[in-house]
């Protein structure tokens, strides 16, 4: 033993065996050997195989490839004794030592962080990395036993979720952390989390705008991932709170709303206002817990709702010009011109409040113009390689990713040139460039009138208002506001700074003040402990009837997905993937098939009885002058494919 060489696994290295070489047991030695058949393509005949003695030859017949391991005095470790490495037999790529056990451990974290993995993608692989191919049947169950240890990871991880949460609480003080379980029960049903950095940062710097929404989990106890996402002063995302609950229901989401509101203990008398997608249980439940903040729907759902009715590009861009325009004027004529088009879209718009929807009416003191809910897209979309996560290593994965960022953006500010956000100077500009082109008229006490291509717009930079009304929503000077400060620099003399036309909730303090508050990190959880609670048992498993669905719906304003190359192309629909035969439109060709096999037109004079038994030749010659040269008019059949749309509550 004091003169053995022990085997080191070096990471990307080729194993190479040599005599006197230990390992740490017979198990460790067979997966040695396993890899180093796979990596050098032959089969092994297994001559002696037990724990104490281990004697393996190459398959094939007169190759004398031979190995010849024993235990050692202490009975775990195994040294090699004998060991002849000369090969005579060619590479096999069908190995049979590429077992499902040993695919499923190779792959496993693939399979985990992608459970919808398809076997051609590990069949790949395998062939790539390994070069070897194996059969099909394998693959399901090494994919089958992969998912089996995420299974099991999950259902542990309900174990430790009261260590999570005290763990947390010690670190963090004043957090809010709750677990809610099954009435009378320990089955896990909701987790709620809420930084105190987060909650202080929102108060003292945010813009009162919360954008909610949820999105499914991929985990096999599936789930909803409820968020809650502010902007900063930036326009940057701020996560303020995120739960985990059984689905998009009015009861969850009135407990996450109603957990929201009880720890941010968000004053009365301040406006907020909340951004979703006009679903029914979050529409219920800020009614129920936030009577008095202002609800706006976002116009991305709503108009996909709208175009499964009202399609066409005129109907869409009169319904995005009336959603984005801040005057009140130019949103009632888009409104009379959708009327002009169908005076039942206009009735669809009618039914949903202005203040719901367009700019204009929006409250002027949010400062944040969103017509669309795409902050909490964007969420969603920085958890999508997370989603088959455990809920604690999701949980764990936020608030890392919140506590990295609240320190990197509190550097990157110290790093300004002045003190208007960089988000916001872009704008500035942006608007500049347009102000360019207004001829500007100065009536005095501040109040100017610019004169236009189209039309004239009044400013009042005493009161920071516009006509247009963007600068009222937004809180950052449109281009009108822009022409009236410009003057009123050259004109007056005055050389205050710009910052002091820019809302306060946009400034490089608020955002400072945002950042100013830490997330402090927890131990890794191997030294959590025990802790005293009754271990939380996991919700039951929910699989659905059928086969699992590996595409999304689409929505009705997304493109189909693209085709591979080389596919047909439906000559109806004029869409790829499907030909004129199995296209899902309406079933147009039935009818013109059916058309198409109309008898002839009989003329006059002609005997009906000997027409009725026509050579082929004959009635060929006139189904040909009926379709095409014939005097009878004959009729079209015209159709329109369906879309198929999916209508979004």
């Amino acid at each position: 033993m004091m003169k053995s060489n022990p085997f080191k696994k070096l990471v990307g290295a080729p194993i190479r065996f040599e005599v006197g070489q230990t390992h740490d047991s017979v198990y460790t030695l067979r997966e040695l050997l396993t890899d180093y058949a796979i990596q050098e393509g032959f089969n092994f005949k297994k001559i002696k195989n037990d724990k104490n003695r281990l004697t393996w030859a190459c398959l094939t017949e007169k190759c004398p490839w031979r190995l010849h391991a024993s235990i050692v005095s202490d009975d775990t470790t195994m040294q090699v004794k004998t060991y002849n490495n000369e090969h005579i037999c060619h590479r096999i790529y069908k190995s049979q030592e590429a077992r499902s056990k040993w695919i499923a451990s190779k792959f496993e974290v693939l399979v985990k962080n992608n459970p919808s993995i398809q076997c051609g993608v590990i069949s790949d692989l395998l062939r790539d990395q390994f070069n070897v191919s194996v059969d099909s049947q394998r693959l399901y169950k090494a994919k089958k036993r992969a998912l089996e240890v995420l299974l099991k990871d999950h259902t542990e991880c309900f174990s430790h979720l009261r260590g999570y949460v005290v763990m947390v609480q010690q670190c963090n003080p004043g957090l809010a952390a709750y677990i809610h379980l099954q009435t009378d029960t320990n089955i896990f049903q909701r987790f709620f989390v809420c930084f105190k950095a987060q909650k202080k940062g929102f108060i003292e710097g945010c813009r009162p705008f919360i954008g909610i929404d949820g999105c499914h989990l991929k985990g096999p106890y599936g789930g909803v991932i409820l968020s809650a996402v502010a902007l900063d002063a930036n326009s940057r995302l701020y996560p303020l709170a995120y739960c985990i609950c059984e689905g998009e229901t009015l009861l969850s989401w009135s407990w996450f709303l109603r957990q929201l509101r009880c720890f941010l203990k968000y004053p009365e008398d301040r406006p907020i206002c909340f951004m979703s997608d006009r679903q029914k249980g979050v529409i219920g439940a800020l009614k129920m817990y936030w009577p008095k903040a202002s609800v706006r729907f976002c116009a991305r759902h709503i108009y996909a709702n709208f175009s499964t009715k009202y399609s066409g590009q005129k109907m869409r861009k009169l319904f995005w010009k009336a959603s984005k325009t801040g005057d009140n004027h130019e949103f009632k004529k888009c409104i009379q011109d959708i009327d002009s088009i169908n005076s039942q879209a206009m009735t669809y718009l009618a039914a949903i409040e202005p203040c719901h929807l367009s700019r204009h009416a929006f409250d002027k003191s949010i400062k944040c113009d969103h017509v669309t809910n795409n902050m909490t897209e964007a969420f969603n979309n920085m958890l999508k390689d997370f989603m088959a996560r455990t809920y604690l290593g999701l949980m764990e994965y936020i608030k890392r990713m919140v506590m990295s960022r609240f320190q990197q953006r509190k550097e990157e500010c110290n790093r300004w040139g002045n003190g208007i956000p960089p988000t916001v100077n872009k704008k500035i500009k942006d608007n500049s460039v347009e102000c360019r082109i207004l001829r500007t008229l100065y009536s005095g006490q501040g109040k100017y009138e610019m004169l236009g291509v189209n039309r004239a717009y009044t400013a009042n930079l005493n009161d920071k208002t516009c006509e247009c009304g963007h600068w009222q929503v937004s809180g950052v000077s449109c281009c009108h506001a822009l022409a009236g400060i410009r003057h009123h620099f050259s004109v007056s003399g005055n050389q205050c700074s710009l910052e002091d036309y820019i809302d306060s909730l946009l400034s490089k303090a608020n955002y400072l003040r945002t950042y100013g508050y830490m997330i402090h990190p927890i131990p890794d959880l191997c030294v959590w402990g025990d802790h005293v609670g009754a271990p939380i048992q996991p919700p039951p498993v929910k699989r659905k009837p059928g086969r699992p669905k590996l595409l999304r719906k689409r929505e009705s304003t997304e493109k189909p997905k693209a085709a591979r190359s080389g596919s047909v192309v439906c000559g109806k629909c004029k869409l790829h993937g499907h030909n004129f035969r199995n296209c899902k439109a309406e079933n147009s060709h039935v009818a013109t098939k059916k058309a198409s096999k109309r008898q002839p037109t009989i003329c006059e004079g002609e005997d009906a009885t000997s027409s009725s038994k026509p050579s082929k030749k004959r009635d060929a010659t006139k189904e040909e002058d009926v379709g095409e040269n014939s005097s009878h008019p004959t009729t079209q059949v015209q159709t329109q494919p369906i879309s198929q749309l999916t209508q979004l509550n």
